[in-house]
């Protein structure tokens, strides 16, 4: 069974939130430390946040007599994707000298070995807490993986989703839209219905989603040294805004494209045996549909990604060309001028926007030849060999400042922290 098919398979026995993390990389590199091996951890177990300890999704803990100041509890867990699963007694404990800091341990250290940057952990807690029996149930997604994509859609996670306490995804979570969608489908309006539900372009959409914000936080503009106090947080959170916008209009549009999918196969099905037959005799249709779906919402959330950094650029008063011509290529930002450029390369300077990188990101080193060459990005899963190999080739990470703050909601170290080749946003605009 798949991560992503023992993930759904415990959710269906569910219907108590669910806690999900994006493993730093103190969370898993302990299990991949030999005997007596030092400089790779000393967690044993995962970080638990300061406001998921304090929700109460684990048990409570309780002050040791011993040692005053450590206060803790035994936490009966069940990892499924052990090769001979069996319930572990894990310890769930608070060191209140040290301030925020809670760790989970007593976790199997096979699973935690190898994971690869932002691995995502799911803990689901049992319906019955106060049961004799009651067992916290655990898996682990590795990044980099199909299943890692599919949880992402799964829970509707947002760019830049560090952790939290989620519902469980629901089996119908809008029943409204299927009543008006069926209503169409009687009536013989589909087709009017699909047309009405087209989605907003990418500009109109970020400029509602900037006025959304603005109205919403009572700020002037976007200007990131007068206005932002972290203009790189600012634009994650109007890249989260715009998701979670563009995914329930999503759902209106491609929902009712596949009933006039079906339809044109059955017109006017209206019983299961029917809609089976359809689904049948259009797969290969709905297997496009769907393949359509994640590399749309990649697109809309780049595009997003670029817009929001040219409003900040522009509300700053930033001197820029948004995809100026260099030759064959087009990158999306070039400051201040093609003209500067033109003159003294090394004077201007190229900004590549990616909101996830993968191995996207040498594409930038042909997008200003003797320019200075910054990507900035809200891409968590990055590997230390890729960064060393960015900062080899002289290139500069921008990225929210949450990133590289090491007091992130009690978030420990995670592989931007510390790197002399990756910067905030608020840097970058205050050494423009």
């Amino acid at each position: 069974m798949t991560a992503i098919e023992e993930l759904t398979e415990q959710l269906r026995k569910t219907s108590k939130p669910v806690f999900i993390k994006v493993l730093a990389r103190n969370d898993h590199i302990w299990a991949d430390r030999l005997p007596g091996e030092k400089g790779k951890g000393k967690q044993n177990g995962f970080y638990v946040p300061t406001e998921i300890r304090e929700s109460g999704f684990f048990p409570e803990q309780y002050q040791r007599q011993d040692i005053e100041h450590i206060f803790d509890t035994r936490v009966p867990t069940l990892w499924p994707q052990e090769d001979a699963p069996e319930i572990h007694s894990s310890n769930y404990v608070h060191y209140s000298n040290k301030g925020s800091e809670c760790h989970f341990t007593g976790i199997p250290k096979e699973l935690f070995s190898g994971l690869g940057p932002s691995s995502l952990l799911v803990m689901i807690q049992p319906d019955d807490r106060s049961a004799a029996d009651a067992v916290w149930t655990g898996l682990r997604i590795p990044s980099g993986t199909p299943d890692y994509d599919e949880a992402y859609d799964l829970f509707e996670l947002p760019p830049g989703f560090v952790c939290g306490i989620l519902e469980p995804p629901q089996q119908n979570p809008n029943e409204e839209l299927a009543e008006a969608i069926l209503k169409a489908l009687v009536d013989g309006t589909l087709e009017q219905f699909v047309s009405n539900a087209a989605l907003a372009n990418g500009k109109s959409f970020a400029v509602s989603t900037q006025n959304a914000f603005l109205l919403e936080t009572g700020l002037q503009s976007f200007n990131a040294l007068s206005e932002l106090k972290k203009p790189g947080d600012t634009i994650l959170r109007l890249c989260d805004m715009q998701y979670a916008g563009y995914q329930k209009l999503e759902l209106r549009l491609r929902t009712a494209e596949l009933v006039q999918l079906l339809n044109k196969s059955r017109p006017g099905i209206l019983n299961a045996r029917d809609a089976i037959h359809a689904i049948v005799s259009t797969f290969p249709e709905i297997l496009e549909l769907f393949k359509s779906l994640r590399g749309a919402r990649a697109s809309r959330m780049g595009t997003a990604f670029e817009l929001h950094i040219e409003r900040v650029l522009g509300d700053t008063k930033v001197p820029f060309i948004a995809q100026p011509k260099i030759g064959n290529r087009k990158p999306d930002f070039l400051l201040p001028s093609l003209m500067k450029y033109n003159d003294d390369p090394a004077s201007a300077i190229v900004l590549t926007a990616k909101s996830t990188l993968r191995e996207r990101w040498q594409q930038i080193l042909n997008e200003g030849v003797g320019a200075q060459l910054y990507l900035a990005t809200l891409d968590r899963s990055i590997t230390d060999q890729t960064l060393g190999d960015m900062e080899a080739s002289g290139i500069k990470i921008v990225v929210p400042e949450q990133f590289v703050s090491r007091a992130h909601k009690g978030v420990p170290a995670g592989v931007y922290q510390g790197k002399p080749s990756v910067i905030s946003f608020k840097t970058f605009f205050e050494s423009l």
